[in-house]
Formats: structure tokens, sequence, C-alpha cells
């Protein structure tokens, strides 16, 4: 009988939970889609820039130990 009635109280709160974020969900406001387009733009961007930044510097340490150690 305990067993039937945490279960439902677990049904209970989940359901709880999600009806909790749905009605968070739907407050939110949502991107349009220019907006979303130019964003993944930026992030793409940034992204290719990091990785270009860290492939010089790599290759520049690379140099600088190898002068250093005598290679």
């Amino acid at each position: 009988m305990a067993i039937e009635r945490q279960q439902k109280n677990n049904f209970e709160q989940t359901g709880n939970y999600f009806k909790q974020v749905w009605d968070e969900l739907k407050k939110t406001t949502w991107p349009t889609w220019p907006e979303a387009r130019r964003l993944t733009y930026v992030v793409i961007a940034v992204i290719v820039s990091v990785g270009i930044y860290m492939g010089f510097m790599d290759a520049l340490l690379r140099i600088i130990m190898a002068k250093l150690i005598g290679q």
C-alpha cells in the first residue's frame, strides 16, 4: 500500500515538473530565423577563429620548444 502511494506521488511530482517546464517554455522569447542564422554564423566564426589561433600557438610553441631542446 505504501509503495503504491509512493509511486503515485512520484508520478504526480513528475507530471508537475513537466507542467512547470512547459509553462516556462511558453514564457520564453525565441529568436527569429534571421537572428538564429546570424548567431549561428557568429558561433561558427568564433570556433574557426579560436581553432586557427590555437593551431598557430601550437606550431609556434612547438618550434620554440624544439629550439630550446636542440632538436
